[in-house]
């Protein structure tokens, strides 16, 4: 007899009073049903955490669990310690402000069940502070198929993630090396695809899975942000790579690529962290590592911010 399959969400909130019922509604109405909702809420100061559990005891949602920090602990380890808290053989990942198409659980499920996938990601619509839908532009994606699905095909910018984490979903075993490899300070979705897709093991669906939020707030923040991002990012694909290659899951016909890029970062990491200015003449040889060349620039100007501000 086979095993039922358990389905968590991990949900992560702060002040989102304003549009949690939205997204608690669009959970609830799934085709197919999580078995657990993991909601962590990073110590907001407004009415969240009274709202969600209301609506916990309003709907008798005996499955869904809410826990509050007693304590701020940023956004990127809130949602660490929400995947952490699930027990699920696949984990879907949820922001506060989203609201799910009725079918997302279901059409993700038919995919990672078609396939050995260790992540599933889709497109998405996005949406103002209204409900009315605007146009926008997503990296995009070079699939092959295989067994019925569209499989993201292994290059040299497979670190460079392509979809958010809140149309993400994820097996248990991506869940348990991810756990393994995070940091403080890492988003937790960047780490999530650079795993799963070093390890060649990312699925697309090429359909909208949720109305995806965003406002004012979601805006960048500062350049010393961004510099901690690019830094925190260096760092961790060096990690990804130095596991990936003494790991037993090495792909031979990536190796090269792999090592190319850790070549790469090295030299990165020299200009941005060691403050090396010749490194960035010798990643001219690497600019195809870049995605763009505007990104190559871009280290540049990063390292002459952060040495001014050193």
């Amino acid at each position: 007899m086979k095993k039922k399959l358990k389905l968590s969400i991990a949900l992560t909130t702060y002040n989102g009073s304003k549009y949690i019922i939205q997204l608690l509604d669009s959970l609830k109405k799934q085709t197919l049903a999580p078995d657990e909702v993991i909601i962590v809420d990073d110590n907001s100061t407004d009415s969240t955490v009274e709202i969600i559990k209301d609506y916990i005891k309003k709907y008798n949602l005996i499955n869904w669990k809410v826990y509050k920090n007693s304590k701020n602990l940023g956004w990127q380890k809130n949602f660490t310690k929400a995947i952490s808290k699930t027990t699920g053989d696949y984990i879907f990942l949820a922001d506060q402000d989203d609201i799910w198409y009725k079918n997302k659980i279901k059409k993700f499920m038919e995919c990672f069940l078609r396939t050995n996938a260790w992540m599933v990601v889709s497109d998405f619509n996005v949406i103002g502070n209204g409900r009315s839908r605007k146009t926008t532009s997503m990296p995009k994606i070079n699939y092959e198929i295989e067994k019925d699905a569209k499989k993201i095909k292994f290059d040299e910018n497979y670190a460079l993630i392509l979809r958010p984490g809140c149309v993400m979903a994820i097996n248990s075993v991506l869940k348990r090396i991810y756990l393994d490899l995070w940091f403080e300070k890492t988003p937790h979705d960047a780490l999530l695809w650079l795993i799963a897709s070093i390890t060649n093991n990312i699925y697309y669906i090429d359909s909208p899975s949720i109305d995806f939020r965003r406002t004012d707030g979601n805006a960048s923040g500062s350049i010393a942000h961004d510099i901690s991002f690019k830094r925190n990012a260096i760092i961790g694909e060096k990690k990804v790579n130095k596991w990936y290659l003494n790991s037993n899951l090495v792909n031979k016909k990536f190796i090269k690529i792999i090592r190319r890029n850790t070549r790469w970062n090295n030299l990165r990491y020299e200009l941005l962290i060691n403050h090396k200015l010749s490194s960035w003449v010798r990643l001219f040889k690497y600019k195809d590592c870049y995605k763009t060349n505007k990104q190559y620039l871009g280290d540049l100007y990063y390292y002459l911010v952060s040495k001014r501000n050193k």
